[in-house]
């Protein structure tokens, strides 16, 4: 239900786990199978100078406007394939998407590679290692298809990472059940919830529909307390604004658009039947008690 979030859902809280443990741990993993990498990405991954221009790309163009994940170094690459089947799915998303914007001849043939890879992974990512490395990759995959024109794609990736947030509470990061030393809140869980926030508007906006998650849901903590006392870089402000104007349209555009109880029982006494006893006026709304 919309209007019910159940706290003991998935993750649980255990107060005998190390006081290091954040959401992108917490989640029970399964043992992992033994998985087979398709050739075709071990000849891709073999060209270590192609790998890191793609990564590249994606941080320099696509990373720093959205914050879908902290990498700031394409060092990341040097481990792809032989990683975690979460990191995996993530940093071939990373790839495939950098690729998207690659003027080569097979830009586009090694970014249907990397995408088929993390298809082919993306529900044993479900079952196996749930984390908020699995809503990061999602969101890059949902802004790569959004930019391709594949609108069916981005949205059906994009409605994954809803389920997954949820799922992983990270909607709820500011309860007080998470300022105990064992569920302690991270960084990088704040800036995974506040990217797939920010994504979930600018979808919306693209394809007319209703967003995944109500801003009446979302109890995070700004994403601004976490940066570095240092002082942060212009994208991390950037980004901050725009997640704190989504936020502040979706709350006033509620209180625009929905009528206030006044003005509905005054519509329902308007229109009551004819049968209804004469009145020598109609019912007018005090305009004072109106939003």
């Amino acid at each position: 239900m919309m209007w019910r979030t159940n706290l003991a859902d998935a993750v649980t809280v255990d107060e005998k786990l190390p006081t290091d443990k954040t959401l992108a741990s917490r989640s029970n993993p399964q043992p992992e199978v033994p998985r087979q990498v398709p050739s075709q990405i071990l000849n891709i991954c073999s060209d270590t100078t192609r790998l890191h221009e793609l990564a590249a790309l994606f941080l320099e163009f696509i990373n720093e406007e959205h914050q879908f994940t902290q990498n700031t170094s394409s060092d990341f690459f040097l481990h792809v394939p032989d990683q975690s089947l979460d990191l995996l799915f993530l940093h071939a998303a990373m790839l495939a998407t950098g690729a998207a914007f690659e003027r080569k001849p097979d830009s586009l043939t090694i970014g249907d590679e990397f995408t088929k890879l993390c298809e082919s992974l993306i529900f044993k990512c479900f079952r196996q290692s749930p984390s908020i490395y699995i809503i990061q990759g999602l969101n890059v995959l949902s802004w790569r298809s959004l930019a391709l024109g594949h609108d069916h794609f981005g949205w059906t990736f994009h409605s994954m990472a809803a389920g997954m947030a949820v799922h992983l509470r990270l909607h709820v990061l500011a309860f007080d059940e998470f300022d105990t030393k064992s569920t302690k809140t991270g960084f990088a869980d704040v800036q995974t919830f506040w990217s797939f926030y920010l994504m979930d508007r600018t979808s919306i906006s693209i394809l007319g529909r209703n967003c995944m998650l109500p801003w009446r849901r979302v109890n995070v903590p700004a994403i601004e307390s976490f940066f570095p006392g240092d002082g942060s870089s212009l994208a991390q402000v950037s980004f901050a604004w725009q997640c704190k104007l989504w936020y502040m349209h979706d709350q006033n555009m509620d209180q625009m658009y929905v009528p206030s109880p006044i003005h509905i029982l005054c519509n329902l006494i308007n229109n009551l039947p004819a049968s209804a006893p004469p009145s020598n006026h109609s019912v007018q709304p005090n305009k004072s008690a109106s939003l």
